[in-house]
């Protein structure tokens, strides 16, 4: 066959494999478009303040759940930073679902004869958070991978770390952030120890059996493996990678919380304000905003502000 013959040939099969691709892109960017995403507006806790701001008192959501408002940039950067090294590496890069690690995933699993990791980015987390779906079944998976598609389309990078930040399970009815910082550490999240970034970073993997009030050892164990990794990366030292006791000490709460979940959220215990039951909701005074879909972020009651009496749990409303 003549040259000219097999370079035209060869310049027509590009150009109809170009078209092809073409075509697929297309269809696929009308599927992605096409996708029912469900409400980016979470509703969160109503809160309690006193007059300095400082929080005395939380209620839970309508489901029951404590989900804390809180603005990403009052949490630890070394957290964000920690968890995007060990849950997501290539999270500012990829457009909501990263081949190499669903790649990964199936070869440790042909490998091993069982999941090792799910391969899950964190849009893909925050889609199934978003659905409340489970992360077992193909179909399940793939429709993470088409809300997260469509999710990095409509948000940005920032938006949807702050979705997680506000969803993310820590056990019980604990979700997001800040909840979790208070009840396990009595504080606010803007400034952590490398051991207290590196259990909220392993809590959410497997929220109740790694909760550090039932089962200490499981959660010291996923503490200590995100340490590991955390060194490995170059985000903390050798020395910041052992916890105060040691490698192994037992993780380490702020005071006797009682049961996530139960009556026991509802003490005061050291350094943490108060959360009240969703029983006692009912005799706050509260307003919260009306339900709005346009634009994601969380929702909060508006919070009741109070003068701080002498007796430490108590107080009146402010004027």
């Amino acid at each position: 066959m003549p040259a000219p013959v097999l370079r035209a040939g060869r310049i027509f099969a590009l150009a109809a494999g170009l078209f092809l691709a073409a075509l697929g892109r297309d269809g696929f960017d009308r599927w992605v478009d096409a996708t029912a995403l469900p409400p980016l507006v979470v509703a969160t806790s109503v809160e309690v303040l006193a007059r300095d701001g400082s929080l005395l008192r939380a209620y839970t959501v309508a489901d029951g759940r404590w989900r804390m408002a809180v603005d990403p940039a009052q949490v630890d950067p070394a957290f964000v930073a920690a968890l995007v090294e060990y849950e997501d590496r290539r999270f500012r890069n990829h457009s909501g679902v990263d081949p190499r690690a669903l790649a990964r995933a199936v070869a440790q699993a042909v490998w091993n004869g069982r999941v090792v990791s799910g391969g899950s980015t964190l849009t893909m987390q925050v889609a199934r958070l978003l659905e409340e779906s489970g992360t077992g079944r193909v179909s399940g998976k793939l429709r993470q991978m088409r809300v997260a598609w469509a999710l990095e389309r409509r948000l940005s990078k920032d938006q949807i770390l702050a979705l997680y930040l506000h969803l993310a399970p820590y056990g019980g009815n604990l979700e997001g952030i800040r909840a979790a910082t208070i009840a396990w550490f009595g504080k606010e999240p803007r400034r952590l120890t490398p051991a207290e970034i590196a259990l909220l970073v392993a809590i959410p993997q497997s929220p109740e059996a790694r909760r550090p009030d039932r089962s200490v050892a499981r959660a010291t164990d996923a503490r200590d493996r995100v340490l590991t990794r955390l060194e490995g990366g170059g985000l903390i030292d050798a020395d910041q990678a052992r916890p105060p006791g040691g490698r192994h000490q037992d993780v380490g709460l702020a005071g006797e919380s009682g049961q996530v979940g139960g009556s026991g959220m509802g003490q005061r215990h050291s350094g943490v304000p108060a959360l009240a039951s969703q029983q006692d909701r009912q005799g706050a005074s509260h307003q919260q905003r009306t339900p709005h879909h346009d634009h994601p972020g969380p929702r909060r009651g508006d919070p009741v502000v109070i003068e701080q009496s002498e007796d430490a749990g108590g107080g009146r409303r402010g004027g």
